[in-house]
């Protein structure tokens, strides 16, 4: 009977102890949540309203990094920018539409998206509709891109949109004009 006493409280001790221990654990993500959010909160604040000034360089920059480049078997290449950031792509749209005076007739949308997520279309053009600000009509193609099971991609749930490209016809002399301010841009912190 002893032995057996001893056990219960052995095991509602141990109990008792994995109980406080994830108490602690939730309290300190709990913590650590609330100081993330308040360090990106601020950090918001520091961004303030933006001039076009400030735009021209914000999306230069992105477009330097994730729009297509000019090629020496190529230089006729027109803006071609593309991604799986909903907020990247809003950025974009903002410079090509208040910057560069694209408008949105000569837009169009690529999508690229895996093919298991081929029954989820209509929400996926949905949400880029909705992001690009644009219409339906302007998605003017879909790639279905080949599906691995054994991926590691970690984007595989319901959040996962695809990429969208936007291209602007008609665009070589605008891209020559974004070459010259990544240009512009390099001779201000040095020269190759």
């Amino acid at each position: 009977m002893m032995c057996s006493l001893q056990k219960k409280q052995t095991q509602r001790i141990t109990q008792k102890r994995i109980d406080a221990q994830k108490k602690g654990a939730q309290a300190r993500k709990e913590d650590r949540i609330r100081r993330e959010n308040k360090i990106i909160e601020t950090a918001q604040k520091e961004i303030g309203s933006t001039t076009n000034r400030e735009l021209l360089l914000i999306g230069t920059a992105l477009y330097w990094g994730e729009g297509s480049k000019a090629k020496p078997h190529n230089n006729s290449q027109g803006l071609d920018f593309g991604n799986s950031d909903a907020r990247m792509i809003v950025v974009y749209m903002a410079w090509l539409r208040r910057i560069l005076g694209v408008q949105d007739d000569q837009i169009r949308l690529r999508l690229y998206i895996h093919e298991n997520n081929k029954y989820r279309l209509t929400e996926v053009r949905k949400h880029w509709v909705r992001v690009t600000g644009l219409t339906d009509a302007h998605i003017a193609y879909v790639y279905f891109k080949k599906h691995n099971p054994k991926t590691k991609r970690k984007n595989t749930d319901v959040s996962y949109f695809g990429v969208i490209a936007v291209r602007v016809k008609g665009s070589t002399a605008i891209h020559r004009k974004v070459q010259g301010w990544t240009l512009g841009i390099v001779k201000k912190y040095g020269s190759l």
